[in-house]
C-alpha cells in the first residue's frame, strides 16, 4: 500500500475574536475572522458547533497567564470531515475581558483528502495558524505541504517508540484499542482521558486509532479539552485536572476511564484482537502494520477474523483455529479485486504448516475437511 498522502486537500477557517471590520462579519466580537475559499463556509457551523477552544471560567476569573493554559485538539465528522487545533489568547481584541482564542480548522468532504494519516496525527503538522491573520483569507491545506516536513513526534515509527517508553505501554494501548472499539458500537461507552498536556492525550489517541481502519478512525469524534464531557458529544473527551469536579464525571455517566496521571485504565477484559494488533505495532514495521489494519477492515470479516486475514496477508501468519474457516470462506465470497490482490498470499498462509494439518492450533474440530473443500472451491472458481 501507499504511504499516508492527503489528496485533494483541505479547505480552512479560523475563529478568534475581531475588531470591527476585522472579521467575516464585520463587527466585533468572536466569529469567524478568514476562510479559504467560500467551499470552506459549508462547514462552518460544524466547527463552530464542535471544534472550539473551550477555555475553564474558574481560570479566567483568576486571570492565569496564558502559557498556562493548554492547546486545544478536536476533530468530528458530521456531513464534513473536520480537525482543528485551538489556543487560548487571553484578553478580547479590543478590551480587557478575558476569554479570547484563536481555533483553526482544516475541513474537508472527501475523507481522501487524509490519506492513511489518521485526525490524531495531525496534532504534530506544522501547517496550524496560532494566531489572527491578516485580512480575511487564510490559505488552504494540500499536498504536497501536508506532509512537508512531516507529522513530527506523530508518524508511526516515533508513536511506537512513545509507546514502548511507557511503562506498561502495551497494556495501556490494548486496554485503549478495546474502549475505542466499544465506543465506535452504537451505545458503547465513551472514552474519557484525564491528563494536563494535550500532546500525550493525542500521541496515545494517535496510536489507538492507527490500529483502526482508517474508515472507522476518520469517524471517531474527539476534543480535547473540554470543560464539560457529559454535554460535548464526542466519543473520545478529554479533561484537565485542575478545570474542577465538574469536569470529571464519576463511572456511571458512560465512561471509560484512562487517567494518564496514573496510568489508571478500565477494569473490562482487553479483546484479543487488541491484543494481536498491539504486539505487531510495538514488534514488526509499524507501516506494515497499518497496511494490515486496511486489509484486515476492507475485509467486512468479524474482527477476530479480520484480523487473521490481515496478518496473513502482511505477513505470512496461519489464522488460528477459531477463524481460519471464516478467512477462507472470505477467499470464496469476497469482491474478486480484493481476493485477486490479497487470494495468494491467504492461500500461501492457510496452506502453510505440517502437510498433515493436524498441528493443534491449526486443525478445526472436523480435522479441517471444510477448510480444505474451500480452498477447493476457491481454487476451482479461479479465486487463487
Amino acid at each position: 500500500m501507499t504511504a499516508g498522502i492527503p489528496g485533494p486537500g483541505f479547505e480552512t477557517l479560523l475563529y478568534t475574536d475581531c475588531r470591527v471590520g476585522q472579521g467575516l462579519s464585520g463587527a466585533a466580537g468572536l466569529q469567524f475572522q478568514a476562510r479559504s475559499s467560500s467551499d470552506a463556509w459549508e462547514a462552518a457551523p460544524v466547527v463552530q458547533r464542535s471544534l472550539l477552544y473551550e477555555a475553564p471560567s474558574s481560570w479566567m476569573l483568576a486571570r492565569r497567564p496564558v502559557e498556562d493554559y493548554p492547546s486545544s485538539f478536536a476533530h468530528v465528522c458530521d456531513g464534513s470531515w473536520a480537525t482543528g487545533k485551538g489556543q487560548y489568547l487571553g484578553r478580547e481584541a479590543s478590551g480587557s475581558r478575558e476569554g479570547n482564542q484563536v481555533t483553526h480548522a482544516v475541513v474537508t468532504r472527501d475523507p481522501e483528502s487524509y490519506g492513511l494519516v489518521r485526525p490524531a496525527q495531525l496534532f504534530g503538522a506544522d501547517w496550524w495558524i496560532p494566531e489572527p491573520v491578516e485580512g480575511t483569507v487564510c490559505p488552504p491545506v494540500g499536498f504536497p505541504r501536508a506532509l512537508e516536513p512531516g507529522l513530527g513526534d506523530f508518524d508511526l515509527e516515533r508513536l511506537r517508540d512513545f509507546v514502548v517508553d511507557q511503562p506498561g505501554g502495551g497494556d495501556f494501548l490494548a486496554a485503549l484499542h478495546t474502549a475505542l472499539l466499544g465506543a465506535v458500537d452504537p451505545g458503547g461507552p465513551r472514552v474519557l482521558f484525564v491528563a494536563q498536556d494535550t500532546g500525550t492525550v493525542l500521541r496515545w489517541l494517535a496510536a489507538g486509532t492507527v490500529l483502526l481502519p482508517q474508515r472507522v478512525a476518520l469517524g471517531v469524534s474527539f476534543k480535547a479539552f473540554t470543560t464539560d464531557p457529559v454535554r460535548c458529544g464526542h466519543l473520545v473527551v478529554a479533561v484537565h485536572p485542575e478545570w474542577g469536579a465538574d469536569a470529571t464525571p464519576p463511572a456511571d455517566q458512560g465512561f471509560s476511564l484512562f487517567d494518564l496521571r496514573t496510568g489508571e485504565c478500565p477494569p473490562a477484559e482487553v479483546e484479543r484482537t487488541s491484543w494481536e494488533w498491539v504486539e505487531a505495532f510495538l514488534s514488526e514495521d509499524p507501516y506494515d502494520v497499518r497496511d494490515a489494519v486496511e486489509v484486515a477492515g476492507a475485509s467486512g470479516l468479524p474482527r477476530d477474523a479480520a484480523a487473521g486475514l490481515g496478518r496473513a496477508v502482511q505477513w505470512g501468519v496461519a489464522p488460528c483455529a477459531a477463524v481460519e474457516t471464516q478467512v477462507v470462506e472470505w477467499l470464496c465470497r469476497a469482491d474478486p479485486a480484493l481476493t485477486r490482490a490479497y487470494g495468494t498470499e491467504v492461500f500461501d498462509a492457510v496452506t502453510s504448516g505440517p502437510p498433515d494439518r493436524v498441528s493443534p492450533d491449526r486443525v478445526s474440530p472436523d480435522g479441517g475437511v471444510r477448510t480444505l473443500r474451500l480452498l477447493d472451491e476457491a481454487a476451482c472458481a479461479g479465486r487463487i
